[in-house]
């Protein structure tokens, strides 16, 4: 088994390790695949949540700020302005259709998923609760 040794780590490899090369005489270049991968790109946060929001949803982190600020910086169920007992808000929509109903916290936003959506769901489990309170 023939070994190479890469011009950048230092480290002996086997040829299969190097990238070919019909210009050499050996027919691989002198840096292994890992050396010679170019560096990723790290996104910064913001980068991540433009990109992820505009990729599910469809809108830009200055729609999502609009949104909120129009629902009074509060969950659009239960009313809370400080989600930091259940992360962060998120866009809440439609799965059928993917129009955004608005934004929740994200308890809010587990509780009507796992209701499947279902209004008629959600009013049997409302009478129930308060026919419990009632007796």
């Amino acid at each position: 088994m023939k070994k190479k040794r890469c011009k950048l780590c230092r480290r002996s490899k086997r040829l299969s390790y190097f990238p070919v090369c019909s210009t050499r005489r050996d027919g691989r270049f002198p840096e292994c695949y890992e050396c010679s991968k170019p560096p990723k790109k790290r996104k910064t946060p913001e980068e991540n949540r433009r990109a992820n929001l505009k990729s599910k949803y469809g809108i830009t982190p200055e729609e999502f700020d609009a949104m909120l600020a129009a629902q009074n910086f509060r969950c659009a169920i239960c009313r809370t302005d400080d989600p930091k007992h259940c992360g962060q808000f998120v866009v809440d929509h439609c799965h059928t259709t993917g129009r955004i109903r608005g934004l929740l916290c994200q308890r809010c936003n587990w509780f009507v998923g796992q209701a499947l959506d279902d209004t008629a769901y959600l009013l049997a489990a409302v009478a129930y609760l308060s026919k419990s309170q009632t007796a």
